[in-house]
């Protein structure tokens, strides 16, 4: 049993949602593509019709529009009666408001003596007028909410970024002053010490020109002598 199951899950083939906006009074495609086999069974539900979910069913080279739900009798068809290249999407013809909904798609392709079974959701949503018409997948959907993101993260970090120069500016400004603070501190400090030694230097002359000034007045013993 674990066997089969898992022989059944490795040939079910799952597609991501589908979103697919069509405006009322126009036809509606509901795309599938599947593997170039035999097509055995293609099923076209919604869940919320009652009391027949089918909106169309294909099996055994056949469709039953006596299970078709019976607002889709007579609306439905497939878009290539001859399912050409494993194409078994279906057309809605002339929707409404009502056949908004989501529409379940499984099929069963059968190749080289294998089964495959396709399975693929799609919204459709119908508008009156005034909004765009055509099919955006789930995962455009989440790459243009990533770019989105992307986006404002960048300007995030740009905002960050300038904040950082900014301060950074402030702090090199800071440095700059406080260099400069420094420099003056030490230019007077070196003037004062130079202003020092100059007058040292001056009182060192003015007293050894005393010193040989008293020398000289002093007269010689060999003057007093002569005397």
């Amino acid at each position: 049993m674990s066997v089969l199951l898992c022989v059944l899950l490795l040939c079910t083939q799952t597609f991501g949602l589908e979103e697919l906006t069509v405006m009322s009074g126009r036809d509606a495609t509901l795309h599938l593509g599947c593997s170039d086999g035999e097509v055995t069974l293609i099923e076209w539900t919604r869940s919320d019709l009652q009391p027949l979910k089918y909106v169309f069913l294909y099996r055994n080279a056949r469709s039953y529009a006596n299970y078709q739900n019976p607002g889709y009798r007579g609306r439905v068809e497939l878009r290539n009666p001859e399912i050409k290249d494993g194409d078994v999407s279906i057309t809605v013809k002339n929707v409404s408001v009502d056949d908004a909904g989501l529409y379940k798609c499984r099929t069963i392709v059968k190749e080289n003596g294998n089964s495959t079974e396709f399975r693929k959701d799609i919204n459709l949503r119908v508008t009156d007028s005034g909004e765009s018409e055509g099919q955006t997948s789930s995962l455009v959907w989440d790459k243009e909410n990533e770019d989105e993101e992307n986006k404002v993260e960048e300007k995030s970090e740009a905002a960050k970024s300038e904040e950082g120069k900014s301060e950074e500016g402030k702090s090199d400004e800071r440095k700059s002053e406080e260099g400069k603070s420094e420099n003056s501190v030490a230019l007077i400090a070196g003037v004062s010490v130079t202003v020092g030694i100059v007058c040292v230097g001056i009182i060192v002359l003015v007293l050894s020109k005393k010193r040989n000034d008293s020398k000289k007045s002093v007269p010689s013993e060999a003057n007093y002598n002569l005397i």
